[in-house]
Formats: structure tokens, C-alpha cells, sequence
């Protein structure tokens, strides 16, 4: 295998041509460098140069192991001083997973301030389900995902940006909105599940995160809903839900951020004591170092998030 330093010490004699001045510009002996050739020329099984002289000049295989070994050391060159200024100017990429909903009013008012810290940082937004980011993380499509956390991952590193209820929500005139009973564990008043078991439930489909804490949060309460209709947009359950087509659950901040007029809203519930939570969380990959534009990216999203919304 060529190295690096085969390159150069063979790009000296070239230069220089006799071993004494090449030894010279590359600050070692003459004998060491000489040895190196030799046994360069075995490691590699062809030689590179011929003996005219005194001089040493290439050979047909020196002349395309210079030309070539030129071309290396130019890239290797260039690299370094990319590198060196993305050190310096904190030059970078980074891409964050979210999912499309949670992105919509998560990514506004972090992004304009990321901009000012680091206008060099290429941001690039992937926006799918978080199951799907899950994968796309651990394929090395994204820097860093924003998710709900459910079952842990061994291989991410988890960064809890805060805790947000799942809620009911009903249309404003179901009857259950009358035998709501204050929740001591939640700033939302608590209705009995049971009370809704002829309601159709509006739920997530199948690929999302609120999908399998449905799931979960059923088999917990023993309650199975009647009848069901699937979608994967917040707002078309909701819609659903003010017409009075069916009940719905719903990430609290999901819900706060739709900007419904507040004649039309749905009313919000809890429906377990202790209050049923969700905590939302920033990973990455366990090992990865973190560019410091990274680091100051997450530190930044946890105290924009933690004081603009609804989280605990």
C-alpha cells in the first residue's frame, strides 16, 4: 500500500536529484532516506528510479508515481486547509430529523437565532415520522433527531428537552365534558375512558410514535375502542373531532400549536391520574463527536423549547 510519505520523499529525490540534497530538504540523513527507498521499492515490488550519474532519475513508473502522487498531495493540501477553516469559522452541516408537525413550530424560533451564532452552518431539515428518523439516524442520514421518546435505543445518546401530556380531545359538547372531575396531577381536568367506549377514536397510523403510546395507554386503562379511523395529520383529527366525528388524542404542544379559533376548539382532557406524559428529547448517535456548532445547537433548541412551550 502507497503512504503518504512514500509520496513525498520520492517527490524530493525528484526534485533534488541525488539522495544527499533530498535528505536535506527533508531533514534526515542520507543513509535513512536511502534505506527507506530500498525498502520502499520491496514493499511495494517495483522500483522507481534509474541511475544516471550521480543523479537519480525517474523511471516510467517513477514518472506516473509522481504525476499521480502530486495529484495526492495537492488534495491532501486542499483538505487541510478546508478542514482548518471549518475549524476556525465554524464552517459545517447539520442535518435534523423531526418530524414534519413537530418541526412546524419547533424549528421558527430556534433556526433565525442558530443563524446568528453560526451563519457558515449549512442546516438541513428531514422531516418524516419518528420511527422513520429512528432508522435515518442510525444510517447516518441525520446529525441529530427531535422525537418523542418511547423504547430507549442503546445506540443513541439521549438529551431531554422536557415532558408533555397526551390529552383527549373531545367536541365541545360531548357528553363526558360534563362528568370531567379535577386531575391533581395535571392542569387538565380527568374524564373516565369508559365514558367513551362507544366513540370512534381518531387515531394515528400505524408508523408514528402517539400510534404505539395509544396502543400502550389502552392496554393500561383495559379500554379497547369501539371503532376507529386512521390518519397521520394532527389536523385532520382534530377537524374530525370539531365536527363531531369522533375523539382524539393528542400531544399537548401538537394541539397548542394549530391556532384554532377558540369558539371552534375541541375541549382538552387528561384521562389517567398520574397524568399520562411523554417526554420529548433530542438524540444522537452514542460515540459521535459533536462539532462545537452542534453542541451549541442543542443548547440552544433546549432553552428556546423549555421556556416557549408547554412543556413541565
Amino acid at each position: 500500500m502507497i503512504e503518504m510519505k512514500d509520496i513525498e520523499y520520492v517527490k524530493a529525490i525528484h526534485e533534488h536529484s541525488t539522495l544527499t540534497k533530498a535528505a536535506e530538504s527533508l531533514f534526515i540523513t542520507q543513509p535513512s532516506l536511502s534505506m527507506y527507498i530500498k525498502n520502499m521499492e520491496e514493499r511495494l515490488g517495483y522500483h522507481l528510479f534509474q541511475r544516471v550519474g550521480k543523479r537519480l532519475v525517474l523511471n516510467y513508473a517513477g514518472e506516473e508515481f509522481v504525476k499521480y502522487g502530486n495529484d495526492i498531495l495537492t488534495m491532501r493540501d486542499e483538505l487541510e486547509m478546508t478542514m482548518q477553516t471549518i475549524k476556525d469559522k465554524n464552517y459545517g452541516r447539520i442535518r435534523i430529523g423531526i418530524p414534519l408537525i413537530r418541526g412546524s413550530y419547533l424549528m421558527p424560533p430556534v433556526l433565525p437565532e442558530y443563524e446568528k451564532l453560526y451563519p457558515r452552518v449549512e442546516v438541513q431539515l428531514v422531516e418524516e415520522t419518528a420511527t422513520i428518523l429512528e432508522d435515518r439516524i442510525m444510517n447516518g442520514d441525520c446529525d441529530i433527531i427531535i422525537i418523542n421518546a418511547s423504547n430507549e435505543n442503546a445506540n443513541l445518546t439521549y438529551d431531554k428537552i422536557g415532558t408533555e401530556e397526551i390529552l383527549v380531545a373531545l367536541p365541545h359538547d360531548h357528553p363526558a365534558v360534563a362528568t370531567a372531575v379535577d386531575n391533581p396531577d395535571s392542569k387538565y381536568p380527568m374524564i373516565d375512558l369508559a365514558d367513551l367506549k362507544d366513540d370512534r377514536f381518531i387515531v394515528s397510523t400505524n408508523d408514528t410514535k402517539i400510534s404505539r403510546e395509544m396502543d400502550k395507554l389502552f392496554n393500561q386503562e383495559h379500554f379497547h375502542p369501539a371503532r376507529t379511523i386512521k390518519t397521520n395529520n394532527i389536523q385532520t383529527a382534530v377537524n374530525l373531532t370539531i365536527r363531531g366525528y369522533g375523539v382524539s388524542l393528542v400531544y399537548e404542544n401538537h394541539y397548542r400549536n394549530l391556532n384554532l379559533k377558540q369558539e371552534n376548539a375541541p375541549r382538552l382532557f387528561s384521562f389517567s391520574c398520574p397524568s399520562s406524559k411523554s417526554d420529548v428529547i433530542i438524540a444522537y448517535r452514542k460515540g459521535m463527536p459533536l462539532p462545537k456548532y452542534m453542541e451549541d445547537f442543542i443548547e440552544l433548541a433546549k432553552k428556546i423549547f423549555s421556556t416557549a412551550l408547554q412543556f413541565n
